[in-house]
């Protein structure tokens, strides 16, 4: 009966540690994913002001062009 106590009380000690290294684990996973993120929303706003600016350069080479010919 002792011998089952204290095979239990250790399980309950041991499960409580992987519980901890699990937790702590999932805080680093959601951390590298909001970095990621964050890194995905930076690239978005890049891409979109480089695409506004395409766009700028464009209508300004067509400007160029018209007054040309």
């Amino acid at each position: 009966s002792v011998k089952r106590w204290d095979e239990a009380k250790r399980e309950t000690s041991e499960a409580h540690k992987e519980a901890a290294l699990y937790k702590q684990e999932n805080f680093q996973l959601e951390r590298k994913l909001a970095e990621a993120n964050a890194y995905i929303e930076r690239l978005t706003h890049d891409r979109d002001a480089l695409q506004t600016e395409l766009i700028s350069h464009r209508q300004l080479i067509a400007s160029l062009a018209s007054i040309h010919n």
